[in-house]
């Protein structure tokens, strides 16, 4: 089993970041969300999954729509 640690998605924003790791760890599949502290070169907040985990994640997000409002 990998430790490592690898890209799910970019999310746009800080809520849409926290609904999505809690969605997945409510699925037992822990993300550990990563961002930029530099404004100008924001890419988005990662969410990062443990490779062995990727495929689970990937599928349940492609079963809901985490839309946020803010």
């Amino acid at each position: 089993m990998s430790d490592k640690l690898v890209l799910l998605k970019r999310a746009i924003s800080q809520g849409e970041a926290l609904v999505t790791k809690s969605f997945l760890e409510s699925h037992n599949i822990p993300v550990y969300l990563m961002d930029h502290d530099d404004v100008l070169n924001f890419n988005g907040i990662r969410l990062m999954v443990f490779e062995h985990n990727l495929e689970d994640a990937a599928a349940l997000l492609e079963t809901t729509d985490l839309t946020v409002d803010e």
